[in-house]
């Protein structure tokens, strides 16, 4: 019986880290129509995990916190820089890999968007999620699927079956942003 997280309002502010994080080998999760400001969505091990239809308003906003000196700065807190991220995946079958499906992220640089194992001869092995129909609106105007220190474009993504059917959209004024998050929860208030 998978474990639903919907329709929630995320707000992660005061160096929280992951406002949705499934961890630690968790399995058959799902979080969807949910509203997320300044935090993405996070998968660790598992599997059976999706996201489907949230919408993420800069997850890259805040910045990280060092600990310790800055001649030795130990780890980053309370930062989660990524609309989505994914890894330590075990390779499972198509039907019980993580998604994150028509999900809308607005963020600053292309970087934000992604955080995942991946392996480019083995995009299908569970280690990349199924990505699909998402919309990204982002400041600096390009979009960068990070795989194993390559960085692709959309459309080359999407020759390799990543993220089809996503669209990427320069990033509307403020207003227009707060237009599209009230018409997302009032949809969802609908339901």
């Amino acid at each position: 019986m998978p474990s639903n997280i919907t329709r929630n309002l995320f707000i992660s502010n005061y160096h929280s880290t992951w406002p949705v994080d499934e961890d630690d080998g968790s399995n058959a999760y799902y979080a969807s129509n949910n509203l997320l400001l300044w935090g993405g969505a996070k998968n660790y091990l598992g599997f059976d995990k999706h996201f489907h239809t949230n919408f993420y308003i800069y997850p890259d906003a805040s910045e990280p916190t060092l600990t310790g000196s800055t001649s030795s700065p130990n780890l980053k807190t309370g930062f989660s820089p990524y609309c989505y991220g994914s890894g330590g995946s075990a390779v499972i079958d198509a039907p019980r890999r993580d998604s994150s499906i028509n999900c809308t992220c607005v963020a600053s640089s292309s970087s934000a968007l992604y955080n995942l194992d991946c392996d480019p001869n083995h995009l299908d092995n569970g280690y990349v999620p199924v990505l699909s129909n998402n919309t990204y609106y982002i400041d600096s105007g390009e979009y960068s699927f990070p795989c194993n220190g390559q960085h692709w474009d959309l459309p080359t993504a999407q020759s390799h079956g990543v993220d089809v059917g996503t669209v990427q959209l320069t990033t509307p004024t403020t207003e227009a942003i707060i237009a599209l998050a009230t018409a997302f929860v009032d949809a969802q208030l609908k339901r």
